[in-house]
């Protein structure tokens, strides 16, 4: 096993400028690295020609910088308390340096410089809703601005079984489009 470290912070601030109106905002730093490399146990045995799993000082996949604000303003509806709510979040882009099929550094297991970038994240989730007796009612748009960040890309194979080169072909993952919904609860 590998040993990381990860150091950072994080602050958190919310006030009420005002009785209706309600701010948040948060900010957050983290340098996340592994601090031991790991040889890989073919290599030892002249079964493959690459020397590590992880090596130390690759970065950890996740993200440097990572900041969410938020705006909630209270209101009645006749008897019945009401809100409505933005939420807003962004986090830096990152270079996956190991994991499951994404990308190493140079000289390590998974390396692969096309599939090792994961893209800035920017979110703004909207939320309205009413509290009639017990009932919870909501309508909300996730990812309001439809970004379609994407989140990895990996191989779809490591090689073609054919040509044994390097697959050129691609799958991934981006941030869901927007979602439009309503929800009722109620405690029990």
């Amino acid at each position: 096993m590998a040993k990381a470290s990860s150091k950072g912070f994080d602050l958190e601030i919310q006030g009420k400028p005002t009785a209706n109106v309600t701010l948040s905002a948060a900010i957050g730093y983290d340098k996340a690295q592994y601090t031991e490399s790991v040889v890989n146990a073919g290599f030892a045995l002249g079964l493959s020609g690459v020397k590590y799993l992880v090596k130390s000082g690759d970065a950890l996949p996740t993200q440097k910088w990572t900041a969410a604000f938020g705006a909630e303003y209270g209101l009645h509806l006749g008897a019945s308390p009401a809100f409505v709510r933005a939420d807003y979040q962004v986090a830096s882009d990152y270079q996956v340096a190991s994991g499951y099929q994404r990308s190493g550094s140079a000289g390590t297991q998974n390396y692969d410089p096309n599939t090792g970038h994961v893209s800035a994240l920017h979110m703004l989730n909207l939320r309205t809703g009413v509290k009639v007796g017990t009932w919870d009612y909501s309508l909300y748009i996730k990812n309001a601005l439809n970004e379609r960040t994407e989140m990895g890309r990996f191989h779809s194979c490591n090689q073609s079984v054919v040509t044994g080169e390097p697959s050129a072909l691609y799958y991934g993952g981006a941030l869901a489009p927007r979602m439009l919904g309503a929800s009722a609860n109620v405690p029990f």
